[in-house]
């Protein structure tokens, strides 16, 4: 699988073409995320480029969410989480740690 404007549409379900600024911007960020992070080896695989539309997804969804706030539930706010836990698993053995700095 490739991580490109067709699987990200396909992710998102029906996005209509006048998102493309919007998807594109969110692909772009989300690869150069992933990019910065992983292993260059290991960069073409299945997980990553699946890690890299998931974080896509979420950055263009995130545009209707102002201040973190996806919504109203019965119990008040729903927020949006700061990290997924399915996007960590899928990038946790693929990290380059010869990029990470020290705090």
């Amino acid at each position: 699988m490739i991580a490109d404007i067709d699987a990200l549409r396909a992710s998102l379900g029906t996005v209509s073409n006048v998102s493309n600024v919007n998807l594109e911007r969110s692909l772009a960020a989300a690869t150069a995320w992933v990019r910065e992070r992983v292993k260059p080896e290991l960069f073409g695989d299945d997980e990553t480029q699946e890690a890299i539309i998931l974080i896509a997804s979420r950055l263009y969804k995130r545009r209707n969410s102002p201040e973190g706030v996806a919504g109203w539930g019965d119990l008040g706010v729903i927020r949006i989480v700061a990290s997924d836990p399915d996007i960590n698993r899928l990038l946790e053995h693929k990290l380059d740690m010869s990029n990470a700095g020290v705090a």
